[in-house]
């Protein structure tokens, strides 16, 4: 009953078992969630070229040729949503077009393995580094 009475705190091992709890969560967890915040980012990107994609084929209709402006084709800013890539049309014609999303520089996607995604008018799709459409 008395030895009850005296502990009434936390020990300093308890304490560290605790620490290294948290350490080890966080040397798992952070990983993670680094991988999965690129891939919704690398979605960004994909989905906004799609978007232009679909945007020159109704373009196209219209006047009978794509465009190499990203503000004719719903881009204002020449950026993604979030703004982590730039958006641009390296080649268009009446033939057809290529557009490419590159990160912008010195953004949370600087230095990603999927550096930068193209698409063209037939649909194709490319990228940096196979497996990032």
């Amino acid at each position: 009953m008395e030895s009850l009475l005296r502990q009434k705190g936390v020990s300093l091992i308890e304490l560290i078992v605790v620490m290294l709890i948290i350490a080890i969560l966080g040397i798992v967890g952070v990983p993670s969630y680094r991988g999965y915040m690129a891939r919704a980012q690398r979605t960004e990107a994909t989905d906004a070229l799609i978007r232009l994609a679909s945007n020159q084929e109704r373009f196209y209709l219209q006047n009978n040729s794509y465009s190499a402006d990203v503000t004719e084709l719903g881009f204002g800013g020449g950026l993604t949503d979030g703004a982590y890539y730039t958006i641009s049309v390296t080649a268009a014609d009446r033939q057809g077009f290529t557009a490419r999303a590159a990160p912008v520089a010195g953004g949370g996607m600087d230095g990603d393995q999927c550096s930068w995604f193209e698409i063209d008018e037939a649909g194709d799709k490319s990228a940096a580094h196979t497996g990032c459409w």
